[in-house]
């Protein structure tokens, strides 16, 4: 498996990204697993990797982001978690778009680990930062035991972008501009995070 590494050029991640925190991205599913399904067709797969590759532009010079995938391929939950342990990133952002039976759903909410008090810090930090750029809903900052929230040992968020289920969501989310706008809030809540830590 070859991971992606946001840079311009093996010279400038020697010069700068040695110093920059690394952060990993996680475009869920992927391959053989489409993630939720919207009208038309539209998978979520697509969807989340769009939005976590303009987000790691965005991060580009700022942090050192490193992308589970960077195309249509399978990677299993451990490796996700396993990459985010192994680099030591300061933190994990897994990107989804949600899915619902009800097609009415609508809005945005972002996970963390339960009792990760900093990951509920990321978590909320995500959630204004979407909720103020999309605008469609605030649905709130939850709790989940999901596998990479758990596994990883940084602080780690899993943010549900929109519903790609819901007819006007889903045409939101098929927009590259749109992919762009949600890719570059999520940069601005990493940022956010970074800055308090120092």
């Amino acid at each position: 498996m070859v991971w992606w590494e946001a840079r311009p050029s093996v010279r400038a991640r020697n010069i700068r990204h040695a110093a920059l925190p690394v952060v990993v991205i996680d475009p869920g599913h992927g391959g053989g697993d489409p993630g939720a399904i919207g009208p038309g067709g539209l998978a979520e797969k697509g969807v989340n990797l769009a939005i976590a590759l303009a987000a790691a532009e965005a991060l580009a010079g700022q942090a050192n982001p490193i992308l589970t995938r960077r195309r249509d391929s399978a990677v299993s939950l451990t490796a996700r978690a396993n990459l985010a342990n192994v680099r030591k990133a300061v933190l994990f952002l897994s990107v989804h778009a949600n899915g619902s039976a009800h097609p009415r759903a609508f809005g945005t909410e972002t996970y963390h680990y339960p009792g990760s008090r900093l990951g509920a810090t990321l978590a909320a930090m995500i959630q204004r930062r979407l909720v103020a750029t999309i605008g469609r809903g605030d649905r709130g900052v939850k709790q989940a035991d999901f596998y990479v929230l758990r596994e990883t040992r940084c602080p780690a968020a899993l943010a549900e972008v929109l519903f790609v289920t819901n007819p006007a969501e889903s045409k939101l989310l098929n927009d590259p501009a749109f992919q762009r706008r949600a890719g570059r809030a999520l940069a601005r809540a990493v940022v956010d995070y970074l800055r308090q830590l120092r």
